[in-house]
């Protein structure tokens, strides 16, 4: 219902106010200073919202909301009899009714205005504030769009004045649309109550807060400013370039209005996640960048003036609009519920103090320049503009230097916006947000983990608590491509301890693949977990923190345990350790007679890594597992090379070996350990050349004759002099 009222009430504000109240104006005769008196009016009508408080303490909001608001275009109406005094030669008369009409307008706007801000508070409470307020903005620009278009087609050159009137009648009754639609709106709870609190003890205290001091001083610079601007930006079009009514319609409502478009949808995609406070000085500074232009103001022909004017309108609304929007997200996000209608006055009077001086002294301003002290426009317009950059520049540090309240500093907030990652990591996490199912929930997850961003991070911790295991594991997976922070250690240590038999495991590996040696504790005391996935994952994560205190107990493991993903877990983390006094309890692991063959391949080639023959003998093995002969066949060739490299006598044991290791096991064995016992000369120590020997005599051990061409494999690099430890 509130959007419904939007649409009805941007509608008739377009239509009653601003560029076509001043063009109608133009018309009649106006000078600049009457011009911006009338437009001041619109920010002196915040000084009735003390008579719309005591109406609320009596009425209720809504109540009180809808009957001013219908009130206020009644009171407008009288603009149209202005045109009767107008025919008969009366300016000053028809001055007079347009004042009086405005003043009522506003009048009445100001009592009923003081209800905004406890509805729209209500509204947007909740973490998507600034997206809410961002697409209602949105919403106005179009609708100041569209009734841009029509007015522009509608004033061609040479319009009758009537033409202005029927769109003031027009006006009146959409706005007592808008009107009707208030009254179908729930009251706001406690509203009554904020009202009931004296103001001036509100005030007192909000502006003992130094923040909130701060505050309104820059919000106040910044209204002047806005008045000036939004007054005099269409007669700058007109007077200095020659606009006619139409064109300059065009360029202020629909070009202006893609501006604020533009800002509406950038700061619906960023403002809550990045905070009020450096949206504020994002668009504080696009609004001064963009009065730089105007500070110039470059002698131009008609294509060249349309395109300069363009860029200028579009560029200020949406830095202005852009400020206006942050600075109202800022103001809700800095004062509690029970002062939203005191400290709401106080924002509207403000609003209004600073309008009405922006608006007034910038017509007295310029008419000084041009009748006074004899500047062409051109020239009174660069040194208007002139003022205003040097106190925006002023307003943007103000707006610095105030309280984050919660967001993210100016510095940080910058770097994002202008990282086309963190942007992407933005639009994902707010479609995350979005989601509705576990699907769309997974697909997201999985797209933030590619996207590399640290932003991301929070985000996904949150799915972190969904019900859904298939959306935890995705959430997890997807921090494996994230930044790790503090944050991130915690919640992965809270899902060792308390996530086993769902996603305990996954939080384990990447404790361990991203070497958080904050979750040793937490690993340790799944060793003995139960969960066989999460003990598996734990012996790794150790191994890769280099904890050397869990080896005794990943040892005792690996022997004891009939799990084949345990034990070939256990296997590669003390592969990873690499402690030659290990083998013995890996070769003990190879002999329990329930392990399927590929745990004992994942066995052998832990003890390979331990004595640092994995790289060339991986591919060796891989050949012999298919191929006997074949893998026998090449091991060979790589005893003949070092043979030729580095010669040694028991070659042709080493050879007659290797090709009957598979058909004449038993006498191969035999031989097997003659070379072992020479090997322990050399640079096999004792202690490993003990292990293969009471390996091969083993009956159990000798029939797996994958375990024999291993030792046989350590033996010949050993004896080709190769550095077993």
């Amino acid at each position: 219902m509130y959007t419904l009222f939007g649409v009805f009430n941007a509608l008739s504000y377009q239509l009653l106010t601003g560029n076509i109240l001043t063009l109608y104006l133009i018309r009649l005769g106006a000078t600049s200073s009457f011009i911006g008196l009338v437009s001041s009016l619109a920010y002196l009508s915040f000084f009735f919202i003390v008579i719309g408080k005591k109406l609320i303490q009596k009425y209720g909001v809504i109540r009180m909301y809808g009957t001013t608001w219908a009130l206020r275009y009644v009171a407008i109406a009288l603009v149209l009899l202005s045109i009767v005094a107008a025919d008969r030669g009366n300016q000053i008369a028809a001055f007079a009714i347009v004042f009086a009409g405005v003043l009522g307008f506003h009048l009445f706007r100001g009592i009923g205005v003081v209800a905004n801000s406890p509805v729209m508070g209500e509204l947007s409470e909740g973490r998507d504030r600034g997206r809410f307020m961002s697409r209602f903005q949105i919403l106005v620009a179009i609708v100041t769009i569209v009734t841009g278009i029509a007015m522009t087609l509608l004033l061609i050159e040479d319009a009758p004045v009537t033409r202005y009137l029927m769109f003031i009648g027009t006006g009146v009754v959409l706005g007592l649309v808008a009107s009707s639609i208030i009254f179908r709106l729930p009251e706001p709870p406690n509203a009554r109550a904020g009202a009931g609190r004296r103001l001036i003890l509100t005030v007192l205290a909000a502006f003992r807060r130094r923040n909130f001091r701060r505050f309104a001083l820059s919000f106040g610079a910044l209204s002047a400013l806005a008045g000036m601007a939004r007054t005099f930006l269409i007669v700058y079009a007109k007077e200095v370039y020659n606009q006619s009514d139409g064109e300059a319609v065009f360029i202020a409502t629909v070009v202006g209005g893609l501006g604020a478009i533009a800002m509406g949808l950038f700061a619906r995609l960023v403002i809550d996640r990045l905070g009020a406070k450096p949206m504020v000085v994002l668009f504080s500074t696009i609004f001064t960048a963009a009065i730089v232009p105007a500070v110039v103001t470059p002698a131009l022909g008609p294509t060249g003036a349309w395109v300069f004017l363009g860029f200028v309108f579009f560029t200020v609304m949406l830095g202005l609009s852009g400020t206006e929007n942050a600075v109202q997200n800022y103001f809700y996000g800095s004062i509690r519920p029970r002062e939203q209608v005191n400290l709401g006055i106080v924002y509207l009077l403000i609003l209004g103090v600073g309008g009405t001086i922006g608006s007034a002294f910038g017509g007295v301003f310029l008419d000084t320049l041009v009748f006074t002290i004899g500047l062409t426009p051109d020239v009174a317009y660069r040194y208007f503009f002139g003022v205003m950059l040097v106190m925006l520049v002023g307003i943007t540090v103000g707006f610095g230097r105030l309280e984050r309240l919660g967001s993210r500093t100016v510095r940080d907030a910058f770097s994002i916006i202008f990282s086309l990652r963190d942007l992407r990591a933005i639009t994902l996490l707010n479609r995350l947000e979005r989601s509705t199912t576990q699907s769309t929930e997974q697909r997201v997850l999985k797209e933030i983990g590619a996207s590399g961003s640290a932003f991301s991070v929070s985000g996904v911790l949150e799915r972190l608590e969904s019900p859904s295991f298939g959306v935890r594991l995705e959430a997890l997976a997807a921090l494996e491509g994230l930044p790790m922070n503090e944050r991130v250690v915690r919640a992965l240590i809270a899902e060792v301890e308390s996530g086993e038999f769902t996603t305990a495991h996954v939080a384990a590996r990447l404790l361990g693949r991203k070497k958080l040696i904050e979750g040793r504790e937490a690993l340790r005391g799944k060793l003995d977990s139960p969960d066989y996935l999460t003990r598996a994952e734990a012996m790794v994560a150790l191994a890769r923190l280099g904890d050397e205190r869990s080896i005794p107990r990943i040892r005792d493991t690996i022997v004891r345990s009939d799990n084949p993903r345990v034990v070939m877990y256990a296997a590669h983390a003390l592969r990873i350790f690499g402690y030659v006094e290990s083998i013995p309890s890996i070769v003990d692991a190879y002999k329990n007679p329930i392990l399927p063959d590929y745990v004992r391949d994942e066995v052998i080639f832990s003890l390979a890594g331990i004595c640092g023959i994995d790289e060339w003998f991986y591919p060796i093995y891989t050949t012999y597992v298919v191929d006997h002969v074949a893998g026998a066949e090449s091991l060979r060739e790589f005893a003949s090379r070092e043979q030729k490299r580095n010669p040694i006598r028991e070659y042709d044991t080493v050879r007659a070996v290797i090709v009957s290791l598979h058909s004449e096991r038993t006498r191969s064995a035999q031989r097997l350990v003659s070379l072992v016992r020479v090997a322990q000369t050399r640079s096999m120590t004792p202690h490993m050349g003990r292990v293969w020997v009471d390996a091969i005599e083993d009956p159990d051990l000798r029939a797996h004759d994958r375990l024999l061409f291993l030792v046989c494999a350590v033996t010949v690099q050993s004896l080709f002099a190769g550095d077993l430890g």
